[in-house]
């Protein structure tokens, strides 16, 4: 069983592309980007939009979510203007000819899900919507298919030492043609779950 583990972890590395997007120095218009970290390119970036056009986007995110009965039509504007947002983020990430020609490469072979985004930088650079990130020949957000994560630049290392133990305890959940109904128990929808003690 553990064998087939490692293989499955293996094999999703593999499928996996990760694209690192980390700001240069505390310049918030620099990034480079690495592809599972390898390569470096840098690129420019800036805002998408200008500054009423970010209010609103700024409002649609952290007020009308909040209270998603008003102003409808300010809301439907902002939801819309996303496609032209994250379009022009992905431009200007993808600008380099070798990396966007590793972009291309990656989602002949996986599509958008064999992506995962990794953005690491300053709370100004965090400050972009990157879920936006676009594909316009796709018409597809990325992030509906993709894992994003955001960290900062100098994240605390916290060094976990696990607490030697003479048995392995392991949880083992099997789905059955890999579909979970969330509205049933594990017994009404036939999941097996079980627990082994190995020692």
């Amino acid at each position: 069983m553990l064998l087939i583990l490692k293989i499955l972890l293996i094999l999703l590395k593999n499928t996996m592309t990760l694209i690192t997007i980390t700001e240069c120095d505390n310049q918030p218009n620099r990034a480079k980007v690495t592809v599972n970290r390898q390569g470096l390119y840098e690129v420019t970036l800036s805002n998408p939009f200008n500054e009423d056009e970010q209010t609103r986007l700024d409002w649609y995110f952290e007020e009308y979510l909040k209270q998603p009965y008003i102003k409808s039509v300010q809301a439907e504007e902002a939801a819309r203007s996303l496609v032209t947002y994250g379009t022009k983020l992905f431009e200007q990430l993808f600008s380099h000819r070798l990396l966007y020609g590793h972009y291309m490469s990656a989602r002949q072979q996986h599509g958008l899900k064999g992506f995962q985004i990794e953005i690491i930088g300053s709370a100004e650079f965090q400050r972009l919507y990157w879920e936006a990130l676009y594909d316009p020949e796709l018409q597809q957000f990325i992030a509906h298919h993709a894992p994003f994560s955001r960290s900062a630049p100098h994240a605390l290392a916290v060094n976990l030492t696990p607490r030697p133990s003479p048995t392995l305890n392991l949880l083992l959940v099997i789905l059955p043609n890999g579909i979970w109904n969330s509205t049933s128990t594990p017994k009404q929808n036939g999941t097996i779950n079980g627990c082994w003690q190995c020692g």
